[in-house]
């Protein structure tokens, strides 16, 4: 007998979302279910109730832009098997990564067959670790500039009532300024190769989500989403996704110069997905995005990789005055996949940081049933009600552990074959002690002191 989850799960799949998707999420354990990222369905993970609800809803707006691609792909008169079949061999094989150094080339990502292969697989990828980079975040305090916001802009409109209440050009003036309030957008984000822009759907919901209690769209304004991306067949994906607008934007020409205009306005988020390593190395990117940050313009920049060592562009933000916060777990060596851009903090503002941090750990000694009911498990403050990830183990962390172990291991054997007659005791090694060098080796770093290459080093006013 199929409980009333799946049930759930089998009239959404074949209700509102596509076929294509069937299998990628089920059932899994008892208030947990499975989903996967890849075409083959070979690498399972798990997530909450709230993470199938994300993902049902992200099926949910993807499938009337699959319909339209099979229908655009049937009105150009090309046979629609051949078209998606194509598209899945590209999206396999990325012949241009070899040629061109780019995923695939901007004839590729004009292909119908390979538009609804992104679309399909890269969905779900591009949701789960953009959802998880903002959870990682919000735990941080990184999100203050969004609770900031809120407060500033509810102050500004009871100030003019509470000055002086009887006062009927003030109270007029109050009312003007809230219809401004709400015709405004309350926070414009734009993706940097941004591509369909489902990254910018996750911060998008995310904001609603977890500012649940204080932030109301009506009230302060929507959240702005654009994609800034060279290839221009996304556009139409945007336009259909959601509100969502698009611009042809080249990361390293158009830069500082064009971002107020090809957004529409300044910018407060900006979002560096799967371009960090391929696009934005070099030192027009550094320059123009730390340019906007330095100057408070832009809050923060989240960049979302694939690659774990990306020593060459942490070094060149650092080189601008930017503070980079690695958002993954460092215990395992430094990974780089998840970061955030930061203006760097100033000295007393830094302090007292420091000091907070230091109250809450006292508080926390002292009471840990102490919860606060309004507490959403993603802020340090209450970390006695931790509230696990929607999406675990997103990124992917087991194979460093692996690494880590056979690591760990070889010291084991070396010193039961060699120094186990010298009365010698191996020193417990955790996974804090192990990093890589800037050529991807594997090496110790035995002191773990700041600035020898151990995963808790950094320069001071840093949060390595």
């Amino acid at each position: 007998k199929m409980s009333a989850t799946k049930q759930y799960i089998q009239a959404e799949t074949s209700s509102r979302i596509d076929a294509c998707f069937g299998g990628v999420v089920v059932e899994h354990e008892s208030h947990k279910f499975q989903y996967y990222q890849d075409r083959n369905k070979r690498w399972p993970f798990t997530c909450s109730e709230k993470g199938y609800a994300l993902l049902t809803k992200l099926m949910t707006s993807v499938t009337p832009v699959l319909k339209s691609i099979r229908q655009e792909i049937t009105d150009s008169g090309k046979n629609i098997d051949e078209t998606l079949e194509k598209g899945r061999e590209i999206y396999a094989r990325k012949p241009a990564i070899k040629n061109e150094d780019v995923t695939w080339s901007q004839e590729e990502y004009a292909d119908l067959g390979l538009i609804f292969e992104y679309c399909r697989y890269k969905s779900i990828q591009r949701l789960t670790e953009a959802w998880s980079t903002f959870e990682k975040a919000k735990k941080k305090r990184l999100f203050e500039f969004v609770d900031r916001k809120i407060q500033q802009m509810d102050e500004r409109r009871q100030k003019p009532r509470e000055t002086n209440e009887y006062d009927a050009d003030a109270a007029v003036e109050a009312a003007k300024e809230e219809e401004e309030d709400v015709e405004n957008v309350f926070l414009r984000v734009a993706s940097l190769g941004g591509g369909p822009g489902f990254e910018l759907l996750a911060f998008k919901w995310f904001v609603e989500y977890a500012f649940r209690t204080s932030y109301d769209a009506k009230k302060h304004g929507d959240v702005e989403l654009i994609s800034l991306d060279i290839a221009e067949s996304w556009e139409k994906i945007c336009n259909q996704l959601q509100p969502m607008k698009f611009s042809a934007f080249d990361l390293v020409k158009d830069g500082d110069a064009l971002l107020e205009e090809k957004c529409g306005g300044p910018v407060d988020v900006l979002l560096l997905s799967y371009v960090a390593k391929m696009y934005c190395c070099n030192d027009e990117c550094y320059e123009w995005v730390s340019k906007k940050i330095n100057d408070r313009q832009v809050s923060i920049a989240f960049v979302i990789s694939r690659d774990e060592k990306m020593e060459e562009f942490v070094r060149g933000f650092e080189k601008k005055g930017v503070l980079v916060t690695p958002l993954m777990d460092q215990a395992l060596g430094k990974d780089h996949r998840l970061l955030a851009l930061t203006r760097r903090l100033d000295e007393d503002v830094s302090k007292a940081i420091e000091k907070l941090e230091l109250e809450d750990n006292r508080r926390k000694s002292i009471d840990k049933k102490v919860v606060a009911e309004d507490d959403d498990g993603w802020t340090e403050v209450h970390k006695e009600k931790e509230i696990p990830p929607t999406f675990p183990n997103v990124p992917y962390v087991e194979h460093r552990k692996a690494k880590v172990d056979k690591y760990q291991n070889k010291k084991a054997s070396s010193y039961h074959h060699h120094d186990r007659n010298n009365g010698n005791n191996p020193k417990s090694e955790s996974y804090s002690n192990f990093s890589r060098n800037a050529h991807g080796k594997e090496v110790y770093s035995r002191g773990g002191g700041r600035g020898d290459g151990g995963g808790s080093g950094g320069a001071k006013g840093s949060r390595w």
